[in-house]
């Protein structure tokens, strides 16, 4: 089973993705468990507290702990390099942040 995570601060982008993802999983009848959180803060206290994701979609402008830092905190304090993280934003200006932490991908919002 798959196990994706998916934060942003935007509830509807969170359950545009969730759907999206649930639909794409129906159609190559795999299994999939997403979890979906609003804040860099929730998702780091949930790997934290032992749970992966083999995937994480990651808004980068989050309150308090941005994606990026999120992102950080996966690859150097966790020491997690197998988790594939996508990061999502309406901005392009991040590259250089963004190359630290070894995106999968980007996405540009809105998310199409």
């Amino acid at each position: 089973m798959f196990q994706i995570a998916v934060c942003d601060g935007e509830q509807m982008i969170c359950s545009q993705l969730e759907k999206m993802i649930l639909d794409y999983f129906k159609t190559i009848h795999e299994k999939v468990k997403v979890e979906v959180f609003f804040t860099g803060e929730g998702l780091y206290e949930f790997i934290k507290n032992g749970h992966s994701f083999d995937l994480v979609f990651l808004d980068i402008e989050l309150s308090c702990i941005n994606g990026i830092e999120v992102g950080r905190k996966i690859r150097e304090e966790m020491d997690n390099q197998t988790m594939q993280i996508v990061y999502i934003s309406g901005k392009d200006k991040y590259d250089r942040e963004l190359f630290e932490v070894r995106p999968m991908h980007f996405l540009p919002k809105p998310l199409e």
